[in-house]
């Protein structure tokens, strides 16, 4: 990767060598630094009701599983159907997901109608599945969004004895994160606990990936779904992880200087739900990271602040996981002075020489509201990057994308670690 810019360069090293004196004293957070406030106490969330819809055509459709969206169904004639797709509350972001299951009595093609309610756009292409784990984006000739992207039809054709799931993204759900983390746990580089629970009392994980003498390491945080359709941010994260988990003499040198704390699932209630945006407490999690009114925000924000004292090491980058209408990073202006500064410079630059030509965009948003982002700043004066997927951006690019966004974070940590030695 070539540096560009000298005097960048400059100021990286020195703020890498400001980041190696060692751990400084976390101070109170004060939540009135935010200019745009929110407020996070519980609000009343409406549950779906769980049920099979059945028809006297023999078409039925039904929203019992976890992740399922399915508010109402209504029957225009034997084979047209209209889905009515709500929110959990309101106000919340214009991001309605949906997901239900579909079969009928006799093979043969119907439509289904995606509604929401008067304010709200269609946003995610449908995905189908015949079993709910391996997903495909419907065909483009059998999906058309209206005029005014209030609503989308879907041809749907069902085979003889099968069922066709179809949900705005993949399903992954609770149950499958503790599965997967089940799993890397079988690597002698991961531990796993459980740190909390949700307002429901599902659990809340952590995985440590480093060596057992990890004290005073640097740490590097990367977490994901605060929000539970953000399935292809998700995507790219589990990609990032295994290739961390790879066995190379790369991987090898980084764990000896740095260890990964990872938080797979921060919104576990509102994933299984079904969810546009919040948790089962109705707030979006992603602007609780302030006065911590959420159990899984206060869980997660006090288990990194108490590891961090205990294990006498430095908080000095986070990750965090999403998905939006396009690919891109929200990044710090580089006025503001943080441990790696710059290093968001250098990091993107790697990522996009390592891939073919795409649009890749960066977007520096400055402490505005009570995020993630903003709180690893302000708590630990460390660099933090929002990593954001576009919804339909193709499955194998994600994977292409965040596998290489670990190994250009490996390279790049490593030799930064390596100038620390020679300032001291």
């Amino acid at each position: 990767m070539a540096i560009k810019n000298p005097i960048i360069l400059l100021s990286l090293v020195l703020s890498i060598a400001a980041s190696c004196t060692g751990p400084k004293r976390i101070l109170k957070y004060d939540p009135s630094i935010y200019p745009q406030p929110v407020d996070t106490r519980t609000r009343t969330i409406t549950f779906q009701t769980k049920k099979t819809y059945s028809f006297a055509s023999g078409v039925f459709f039904d929203n019992q599983f976890d992740g399922a969206r399915l508010n109402r169904v209504t029957s225009v004639n034997d084979t047209a159907y209209t889905v009515l797709i709500t929110p959990e509350n309101e106000p919340i972001n214009y991001s309605p997901y949906y997901a239900f299951k579909v079969w009928k009595n006799t093979p043969g093609t119907i439509t289904v109608r995606l509604t929401y309610p008067p304010k709200y756009h269609h946003r995610y292409v449908p995905k189908m599945s015949s079993e709910g784990m391996k997903w495909h984006p419907i065909d483009s000739l059998n999906y058309t969004v209206s005029a005014d992207t209030n609503s989308a039809l879907l041809r749907v054709f069902i085979p003889r004895n099968d069922t066709i799931w179809i949900a705005a993204q993949e399903l992954k759900t609770s149950k499958m994160t503790a599965q997967w983390v089940q799993q890397k746990a079988k690597n002698p580089r991961v531990s796993v606990q459980k740190i909390g629970k949700s307002t429901l009392g599902r659990p809340l994980w952590f995985m440590n990936i480093g060596t057992p003498d990890d004290a005073h390491k640097d740490i590097i945080v990367v977490l994901t779904r605060q929000h539970p359709p953000e399935v292809s941010g998700h995507l790219a994260f589990d990609a990032f992880i295994d290739e961390m988990l790879v066995e190379n003499r790369r991987n090898e040198d980084f764990f000896k200087q740095y260890q990964l704390w990872v938080f797979p699932m921060m919104n576990p209630d509102g994933v299984d739900l079904g969810h546009w945006r919040h948790n089962a407490g109705g707030i979006d999690l992603n602007r609780d990271w302030a006065y911590y009114h959420q159990p899984e925000t206060r869980a997660v924000t006090r288990f990194i602040i108490n590891r961090a004292k205990k294990k006498k090491a430095n908080v000095v980058l986070g990750l965090d996981f999403h998905s939006t209408q396009h690919d891109i990073y929200y990044t710090f202006p580089d006025s503001l002075d943080r441990k790696l500064r710059y290093f968001n410079h250098y990091w993107i630059q790697g990522i996009d020489e390592s891939l073919p030509p795409y649009p890749s965009v960066t977007e520096p948003y400055d402490i505005n509201s009570p995020i993630s982002k903003a709180w690893f700043l302000l708590q630990f004066g460390a660099e933090s990057i929002t990593f954001e997927i576009g919804d339909e951006t193709p499955r194998d690019f994600i994977q292409m994308k965040g596998r290489n966004a670990a190994r250009e974070l490996t390279k790049l940590l490593i030799n930064n670690s390596n100038r620390c030695k020679r300032v001291k």
